[in-house]
């Protein structure tokens, strides 16, 4: 796929737009001043030392560390705070291989520090608060919306997909486990009757994303 990409940049004919994904720290960014797609932004930080961990999981169940360039949901591991109720206190790290994931538990976020550490070793990470998704027999979906420019340059959805995460995954990601599946359906099985009102509202929220996002970034090709 990449040397099809590159063989379309050279082309002199062709005109390739979005050659590749955006930095999900820049994108955090963008997105957070606006006043309309803030809210919907979960908590998120560069990850550059334990004690970035170390605030967002006090404040939060579990959340996600993730590559600032990674895609397709490699890379992608999830910490999480273990209750009081369970017989083992501390952190438990999830870590995405392929279709299932490796489970490892620490008593101290110094001690899982070290082996994140030891595993994003030179590359950018963001840690991101974890948002619990709604689920179908007992696993997590979320929703994906493809939102272009029209004919008259206006951001309209030109389509929305569901992606059901795998038994043992920690994403949705088809690569990592994922299937794709129908919205309807699984906004039906947990929103009953106001399914089509929450396919709406997703609508909504990604077109303010993209014209955000948009604005942003002819801002920095300007600059």
């Amino acid at each position: 796929m990449q040397q099809v990409i590159q063989t379309c940049l050279r082309h002199k004919r062709i005109r390739f737009f979005n050659p590749a994904f955006f930095n999900k720290w820049t994108l955090f960014e963008w997105l957070s001043q606006s006043s309309n797609t803030r809210p919907f932004i979960p908590a998120t930080q560069r990850l550059q030392a334990g004690s970035d961990l170390e605030k967002l999981i006090q404040q939060h169940p579990f959340v996600y560390l993730k590559p600032i360039r990674g895609k397709a949901g490699k890379g992608i591991m999830k910490v999480s705070r273990i209750t009081d109720k369970a017989p083992f206190k501390g952190y438990e790290l999830s870590i995405q291989e392929k279709t299932k994931s490796h489970i490892s538990r620490y008593p101290s976020v110094s001690q899982l520090w070290s082996q994140v550490r030891g595993i994003i070793g030179s590359k950018e990470y963001i840690i991101q608060q974890g948002i619990t998704l709604s689920t179908y027999k007992k696993r997590p979906f979320d929703l994906r919306v493809l939102v272009q420019k029209n004919a008259r340059g206006q951001w309209s959805v030109a389509g929305v997909g569901a992606r059901l995460a795998g038994k043992l995954s920690i994403t949705t990601h088809v690569p990592r486990g994922g299937s794709i599946d129908d919205p309807s359906k699984l906004l039906s099985s947990s929103f009953g009757q106001n399914g089509n009102r929450e396919d709406y509202y997703e609508s909504k929220k990604n077109s303010d994303s993209s014209r955000q996002a948009d604005r942003k970034s002819e801002r920095a090709d300007a600059g």
